[in-house]
Protein backbone atom coordinates (compact mmCIF):
# COMPACT_ATOMS: atom_id res chain seq x y z
CA UNK A 1 0.00 0.00 0.00
CA UNK A 2 1.13 3.86 -0.55
CA UNK A 3 1.42 6.38 2.40
CA UNK A 4 -1.37 6.64 4.66
CA UNK A 5 -2.65 3.19 3.91
CA UNK A 6 -2.24 2.33 7.42
CA UNK A 7 1.08 -0.32 7.23
CA UNK A 8 2.64 1.39 10.24
CA UNK A 9 -0.17 1.74 12.42
CA UNK A 10 -0.92 -2.15 11.94
CA UNK A 11 2.84 -2.67 12.55
CA UNK A 12 2.69 -0.79 16.00
CA UNK A 13 -0.57 -2.87 16.28
CA UNK A 14 1.22 -6.30 16.30
CA UNK A 15 4.02 -4.72 18.23
CA UNK A 16 1.90 -4.03 21.36
CA UNK A 17 2.95 -0.68 20.72
CA UNK A 18 -0.99 0.64 20.18
CA UNK A 19 -4.29 -0.36 21.32
CA UNK A 20 -6.59 -1.55 18.57
CA UNK A 21 -9.81 0.51 18.70
CA UNK A 22 -11.28 -3.40 18.02
CA UNK A 23 -10.70 -6.72 17.36
CA UNK A 24 -7.60 -8.03 18.82
CA UNK A 25 -4.47 -9.61 18.84
CA UNK A 26 -3.15 -13.38 19.87
CA UNK A 27 0.05 -14.88 20.47
CA UNK A 28 0.33 -18.80 20.67
CA UNK A 29 -3.66 -18.44 20.92
CA UNK A 30 -3.50 -16.29 23.87
CA UNK A 31 -5.44 -12.63 23.34
CA UNK A 32 -2.63 -10.15 24.66
CA UNK A 33 -5.01 -7.86 26.39
CA UNK A 34 -4.49 -9.87 29.31
CA UNK A 35 -0.87 -10.38 28.90
CA UNK A 36 0.94 -9.59 32.41
CA UNK A 37 4.67 -8.86 32.38
CA UNK A 38 6.10 -12.55 32.13
CA UNK A 39 4.30 -12.82 29.32
CA UNK A 40 5.19 -9.69 27.65
CA UNK A 41 8.78 -10.64 27.82
CA UNK A 42 7.80 -14.14 26.16
CA UNK A 43 6.45 -11.63 23.42
CA UNK A 44 9.27 -9.43 23.55
CA UNK A 45 11.89 -12.44 22.91
CA UNK A 46 9.62 -13.94 20.14
CA UNK A 47 8.54 -10.80 18.30
CA UNK A 48 10.78 -8.00 17.51
CA UNK A 49 10.32 -4.89 15.06
CA UNK A 50 12.35 -3.23 13.01
CA UNK A 51 10.96 0.88 12.18
CA UNK A 52 11.69 3.46 9.16
CA UNK A 53 14.14 5.62 10.74
CA UNK A 54 16.57 3.97 12.19
CA UNK A 55 18.20 7.36 14.51
CA UNK A 56 15.24 7.52 15.63
CA UNK A 57 15.01 4.10 17.67
CA UNK A 58 18.43 3.95 18.81
CA UNK A 59 19.30 5.98 21.44
CA UNK A 60 21.60 9.27 20.47
CA UNK A 61 23.09 9.32 24.14
CA UNK A 62 23.92 5.17 23.72
CA UNK A 63 26.85 3.82 22.31
CA UNK A 64 26.30 0.81 19.67
CA UNK A 65 27.84 -1.87 22.46
CA UNK A 66 25.26 -0.31 24.80
CA UNK A 67 22.68 -0.17 22.35
CA UNK A 68 23.24 -4.01 21.22
CA UNK A 69 23.49 -5.11 25.22
CA UNK A 70 20.50 -3.77 26.35
CA UNK A 71 17.69 -6.14 24.88
CA UNK A 72 19.94 -9.05 26.24
CA UNK A 73 19.88 -7.56 29.49
CA UNK A 74 16.15 -6.65 29.70
CA UNK A 75 14.59 -9.69 28.02
CA UNK A 76 17.33 -12.99 28.82
CA UNK A 77 19.14 -11.22 31.66
CA UNK A 78 22.80 -12.41 29.95
CA UNK A 79 25.29 -12.62 31.86
CA UNK A 80 28.64 -10.40 30.23
CA UNK A 81 30.27 -13.02 28.55
CA UNK A 82 27.30 -14.06 26.43
CA UNK A 83 26.49 -10.54 25.55
CA UNK A 84 30.12 -10.21 23.98
CA UNK A 85 29.81 -13.09 22.04
CA UNK A 86 26.47 -12.26 20.86
CA UNK A 87 27.36 -8.90 19.72
CA UNK A 88 30.67 -10.01 17.66
CA UNK A 89 28.48 -12.65 16.16
CA UNK A 90 25.62 -10.02 15.09
CA UNK A 91 28.21 -7.78 14.14
CA UNK A 92 29.85 -10.34 11.95
CA UNK A 93 26.14 -11.07 10.49
CA UNK A 94 25.95 -7.79 9.36
CA UNK A 95 29.36 -7.42 7.84
CA UNK A 96 30.49 -4.88 10.27
CA UNK A 97 33.23 -3.82 12.01
CA UNK A 98 34.00 -4.20 15.77
CA UNK A 99 35.13 -0.45 15.98
CA UNK A 100 31.74 0.13 15.13
CA UNK A 101 30.96 -0.87 19.13
CA UNK A 102 32.33 2.36 20.46
CA UNK A 103 30.05 4.87 17.75
CA UNK A 104 27.30 6.76 19.16
CA UNK A 105 24.47 6.85 16.51
CA UNK A 106 25.39 10.24 14.90
CA UNK A 107 28.84 8.65 13.74
CA UNK A 108 27.19 5.99 11.16
CA UNK A 109 26.10 6.11 8.01
CA UNK A 110 22.70 5.68 7.12
CA UNK A 111 23.87 1.51 6.10
CA UNK A 112 25.43 1.27 9.69
CA UNK A 113 22.41 2.57 11.19
CA UNK A 114 20.16 0.14 9.25
CA UNK A 115 22.34 -2.56 9.71
CA UNK A 116 22.99 -2.09 13.72
CA UNK A 117 18.79 -1.51 14.40
CA UNK A 118 18.54 -4.94 12.42
CA UNK A 119 21.35 -6.45 14.73
CA UNK A 120 19.71 -4.78 17.97
CA UNK A 121 15.99 -7.16 16.87
CA UNK A 122 17.93 -10.27 15.73
CA UNK A 123 20.60 -10.19 18.98
CA UNK A 124 17.73 -11.92 21.25
CA UNK A 125 17.30 -14.51 18.05
CA UNK A 126 13.53 -13.63 17.93
CA UNK A 127 10.87 -16.03 15.81
CA UNK A 128 9.26 -13.56 14.24
CA UNK A 129 10.22 -9.96 12.97
CA UNK A 130 8.40 -6.72 11.56
CA UNK A 131 10.01 -4.63 9.15
CA UNK A 132 8.16 -1.56 8.69
CA UNK A 133 9.88 0.27 5.71
CA UNK A 134 13.77 -1.30 6.69
CA UNK A 135 15.01 -0.09 2.90
CA UNK A 136 13.45 3.11 2.32
CA UNK A 137 15.46 6.18 1.81
CA UNK A 138 18.53 4.57 1.08
CA UNK A 139 20.41 3.41 -2.35
CA UNK A 140 19.93 0.66 -4.15
CA UNK A 141 23.36 -0.87 -2.82
CA UNK A 142 22.26 -0.25 0.66
CA UNK A 143 18.95 -1.51 0.08
CA UNK A 144 20.28 -4.59 -2.00
CA UNK A 145 23.17 -5.95 0.60
CA UNK A 146 20.43 -5.45 3.80
CA UNK A 147 17.77 -7.75 1.68
CA UNK A 148 20.40 -9.79 0.93
CA UNK A 149 21.14 -10.29 4.97
CA UNK A 150 18.10 -10.61 5.61
CA UNK A 151 17.42 -13.78 2.87
CA UNK A 152 20.60 -15.41 4.11
CA UNK A 153 19.96 -14.70 7.70
CA UNK A 154 16.31 -16.32 7.04
CA UNK A 155 17.10 -19.33 5.71
CA UNK A 156 19.44 -20.04 8.36
CA UNK A 157 17.86 -19.13 11.22
CA UNK A 158 14.44 -20.01 9.89
CA UNK A 159 13.58 -16.73 10.81
CA UNK A 160 10.15 -15.19 10.14
CA UNK A 161 8.73 -11.45 9.32
CA UNK A 162 6.30 -9.46 8.09
CA UNK A 163 7.67 -6.92 5.63
CA UNK A 164 5.39 -4.10 5.04
CA UNK A 165 6.65 -1.31 2.05
CA UNK A 166 4.86 0.46 -0.40
CA UNK A 167 7.74 -0.46 -3.29
CA UNK A 168 5.74 -3.82 -4.57
CA UNK A 169 9.11 -4.84 -6.46
CA UNK A 170 10.82 -5.19 -3.02
CA UNK A 171 7.86 -6.85 -1.13
CA UNK A 172 7.50 -9.85 -3.91
CA UNK A 173 11.08 -10.50 -3.39
CA UNK A 174 11.02 -10.80 0.17
CA UNK A 175 7.64 -12.40 0.48
CA UNK A 176 5.59 -15.39 -0.13
CA UNK A 177 2.34 -13.69 0.99
CA UNK A 178 1.14 -10.35 0.07
CA UNK A 179 -1.76 -8.05 1.93
CA UNK A 180 -2.59 -5.35 -0.03
CA UNK A 181 -3.77 -2.24 2.15
CA UNK A 182 -6.06 0.69 1.51
CA UNK A 183 -6.83 3.43 3.54
CA UNK A 184 -6.75 1.28 6.46
CA UNK A 185 -8.40 -1.74 5.07
CA UNK A 186 -6.72 -5.12 3.59
CA UNK A 187 -8.32 -5.16 0.49
CA UNK A 188 -6.95 -7.91 -0.96
CA UNK A 189 -4.26 -11.30 -0.09
CA UNK A 190 -2.70 -13.87 -1.82
CA UNK A 191 -0.05 -15.89 -2.76
CA UNK A 192 2.58 -13.69 -4.40
CA UNK A 193 2.25 -15.82 -8.16
CA UNK A 194 -1.42 -15.47 -7.50
CA UNK A 195 -1.45 -12.20 -6.61
CA UNK A 196 0.96 -11.20 -9.77
CA UNK A 197 -0.73 -13.22 -12.50
CA UNK A 198 -4.44 -12.24 -11.42
CA UNK A 199 -4.89 -8.95 -9.01
CA UNK A 200 -8.60 -8.76 -8.28
CA UNK A 201 -9.26 -5.50 -6.29
CA UNK A 202 -8.86 -2.39 -8.42
CA UNK A 203 -6.46 -0.73 -6.35
CA UNK A 204 -3.92 -4.18 -6.64
CA UNK A 205 -4.51 -3.59 -10.60
CA UNK A 206 -3.59 -0.10 -10.17
CA UNK A 207 -0.12 -0.74 -8.31
CA UNK A 208 1.17 -3.66 -10.42
CA UNK A 209 0.73 -1.06 -13.36
CA UNK A 210 2.52 1.50 -11.20
CA UNK A 211 5.23 -0.99 -10.32
CA UNK A 212 5.96 -2.47 -13.61
CA UNK A 213 4.79 -0.30 -16.32
CA UNK A 214 6.28 2.38 -14.60
CA UNK A 215 3.10 4.25 -15.13
CA UNK A 216 2.20 7.02 -12.49
CA UNK A 217 -1.20 6.56 -10.72
CA UNK A 218 -3.62 9.02 -10.91
CA UNK A 219 -5.53 8.57 -7.54
CA UNK A 220 -4.43 8.85 -4.02
CA UNK A 221 -5.52 7.43 -0.90
CA UNK A 222 -5.98 10.76 0.28
CA UNK A 223 -8.50 11.92 -2.72
CA UNK A 224 -11.86 11.33 -2.82
CA UNK A 225 -14.34 11.91 0.40
CA UNK A 226 -15.41 8.42 1.45
CA UNK A 227 -18.56 7.66 3.64
CA UNK A 228 -17.64 4.83 6.49
CA UNK A 229 -20.59 2.60 6.09
CA UNK A 230 -19.58 2.53 1.88
CA UNK A 231 -16.65 0.98 -0.56
CA UNK A 232 -13.51 2.75 1.29
CA UNK A 233 -12.08 2.37 -3.22
CA UNK A 234 -15.85 3.83 -4.00
CA UNK A 235 -15.08 7.51 -4.96
CA UNK A 236 -12.30 6.47 -7.14
CA UNK A 237 -13.41 2.85 -8.71
CA UNK A 238 -13.87 2.38 -12.23
CA UNK A 239 -16.73 0.12 -12.24
CA UNK A 240 -18.53 0.52 -8.92
CA UNK A 241 -21.28 -1.49 -8.11
CA UNK A 242 -24.86 -0.98 -6.50
CA UNK A 243 -24.08 -2.32 -3.72
CA UNK A 244 -20.72 -0.03 -2.56
CA UNK A 245 -22.69 2.53 -1.73
CA UNK A 246 -24.44 0.95 1.01
CA UNK A 247 -21.67 -1.32 2.98
CA UNK A 248 -18.34 -1.30 2.55
CA UNK A 249 -17.15 -5.15 1.11
CA UNK A 250 -15.70 -7.65 3.51
CA UNK A 251 -12.38 -9.39 2.75
CA UNK A 252 -13.86 -12.87 1.37
CA UNK A 253 -12.12 -16.38 -0.15
CA UNK A 254 -12.64 -16.08 -3.87
CA UNK A 255 -10.42 -18.75 -4.17
CA UNK A 256 -7.96 -21.09 -2.08
CA UNK A 257 -5.62 -18.86 -0.37
CA UNK A 258 -6.99 -15.50 -2.47
CA UNK A 259 -8.98 -13.34 -0.49
CA UNK A 260 -10.34 -9.57 -2.10
CA UNK A 261 -13.04 -6.94 -0.80
CA UNK A 262 -14.60 -6.69 -3.44
CA UNK A 263 -18.65 -6.77 -4.40
CA UNK A 264 -17.40 -8.18 -7.72
CA UNK A 265 -16.26 -11.19 -6.28
CA UNK A 266 -19.39 -11.88 -3.68
CA UNK A 267 -17.98 -10.52 -0.97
Amino acid sequence: GESGAGKTTLARILLLLERPTEGEVLFRGRDTRSFKKGDLLEFRRAIQGVFQNPQSSLNPRMKVKDALAEPLKLLLNAPSSEIESRMKEMLEAMRLGEELLERFPHELSEGESRRIALARALIVRPLFLILDEPTSGVDSLTQSQILDLLSTLGERRGLGWLFISHDLRVTLFMCRKIFVMYRGFIVESAQKEELLQRPLHPYSQLLLRAAFRRESPRISSLSGEFEERTCPFLPLCPSPLPPCSERAPELSEVERGHFVACFRYGS
